[in-house]
């Protein structure tokens, strides 16, 4: 799946970054960057 900056919050230069690096990512990368950002939300809240 395709980030767009229709269907997403990012805008364009954030969506073509992330529909790069996104596919690269291994399947235990992503759960961290899941866990990365879920913990980042606690802190900035």
């Amino acid at each position: 799946m395709q980030l767009q900056v229709m269907n997403s919050p990012f805008n364009q230069e954030q969506a073509e970054l992330l529909n790069r690096i996104l596919p690269t990512l291994t399947e235990s990368q992503k759960v961290w960057l899941m866990g990365y950002l879920a913990a980042s939300q606690t802190v900035a809240a």
